[in-house]
């Protein structure tokens, strides 16, 4: 009886704690022990690649590098401007609870869109996330066209400071604010592939 206690004791712990988390998150998507690496790698891999008779493969993509500046703190949620380092135009928002990542880009000047979540962990010897990607590109249908797959993120090192010096964005009121700010950051009307990796050829293959 006193086992049973305990543990549903620990549970409701673990359960308020998650209620009642502020930031400072650890980890989050910028500090480590090691000091600031707040660039990470995002891979796409698709949850619509299967055949008539043969099971989805969840086949991979492509590979982009991300990079993340804190933008204030909002509640519960510590908030983040992002900007791709690998792939012009692309930038957007996140924000973190507990655990849990969302992030909002854009590329193509607003006519492509993603949605990124995931789970932040610190399994192994870099921090890792595990989620979710939709991209949809207005411009390929009348309705546009939307991609669904998973994703995996790893931290793997640091990106240019933002123009003030500091790894920080608190002065800027939106993320194209910043993503200008930053400089470098061009963007761009269209490109042969989407941030995932798309092209107009993978249009019938979605469902």
């Amino acid at each position: 009886m006193k086992s049973i206690i305990q543990k549903l004791a620990l549970v409701l712990f673990v359960f308020s704690a998650s209620i009642y988390a502020q930031p400072p998150y650890g980890p989050d998507m910028i500090r480590t022990p090691n000091g600031v690496l707040n660039e990470w790698t995002v891979t796409y891999y698709n949850d619509q690649d299967s055949g008539l008779l043969s099971p989805v493969s969840h086949r991979q993509w492509a590979t982009q590098r991300l990079c993340f500046y804190y933008a204030g703190v909002a509640d519960s949620q510590q908030r983040y401007y992002v900007v791709s380092s690998s792939y012009r135009g692309w930038y957007g928002t996140a924000t973190q609870e507990g655990d849990l990542v969302r992030i909002k880009l854009t590329f193509w000047n607003g006519r492509g869109n993603d949605e990124i979540a995931f789970d932040l962990s610190t399994m192994g010897a870099k921090d890792r996330g595990m989620g979710h990607w939709d991209e949809t590109v207005e411009t390929w249908s009348p309705f546009g066209i939307t991609f669904w797959g998973n994703t995996e993120l790893t931290r793997v090192g640091t990106c240019q400071m933002p123009s003030n010096g500091k790894n920080t964005s608190n002065e800027f009121t939106t993320a194209n604010e910043f993503r200008l700010g930053m400089g470098g950051f061009s963007t761009s009307d269209d490109e042969e592939k989407t941030p995932m990796g798309t092209t107009r050829n993978d249009v019938p293959e979605t469902k």
